[in-house]
């Protein structure tokens, strides 16, 4: 009997991906042939906007706050939901590619709930209303920690019940843990 429901389970799973994927998706705005002949057009010179719909899946039982990692080609992108209210998200250069990017989008998903999410392409910084922003890096100056360098002068104790413990404050390293009743 379990072996039968557990079969049928991932029959109707089968089923509801099948649905979710081959059938023509409309988001309100158009339809995936619509969104075709959009980037047809947009490659012959029109000045329409790229589109790419995602659907994100939760399958697990409970509500979830997730973010996702979607690669793209260009450096700023709307992102909107199924019911066209605009979704945080943030793009930067990929780690993988010089000519690639992440973006970065927020999903609250209900549990075995599915969301499609429709992503707009722009060349140029963000529109008025968009919650994209694009990231930009922070170098930090690496610091030698070198052999010359004499640790332990500046040490910082910090006194709990059963240790003292000593932080190097040249390098924020810990330098000992000593028990406190043995002292």
């Amino acid at each position: 009997m379990y072996i039968e429901h557990l079969t049928q389970a991932m029959m109707g799973v089968e089923e509801l991906l099948a649905a979710i994927f081959l059938l023509p998706q409309a988001l309100g705005t158009a339809s995936n042939s619509e969104a075709f002949n959009r980037q047809d057009s947009h490659s012959k010179g029109s000045h329409q906007d790229l589109e790419q719909h995602i659907i994100v899946y939760n399958p697990l039982a409970w509500n979830t706050t997730a973010i996702i990692n979607v690669t793209v080609t260009f450096p700023m992108a709307t992102v909107f939901d199924d019911q066209g209210q605009a979704v945080p998200a943030q793009t930067q250069s990929s780690a993988d590619s010089n000519t690639t990017y992440d973006l970065f989008i927020v999903v609250d998903l209900g549990g075995l709930q599915h969301r499609k999410y429709l992503i707009k392409f722009s060349e140029k910084p963000g529109k008025e209303g968009s919650l994209t922003h694009q990231a930009w890096v922070v170098s930090f100056k690496r610091l030698n920690v070198s052999q010359d360098l004499k640790t332990g002068r500046r040490l910082l104790p910090v006194l709990i019940e059963c240790y003292k413990i000593m932080l190097d404050q040249d390098t924020n390293l810990l330098h000992s843990i000593t028990d406190r009743a043995h002292l």
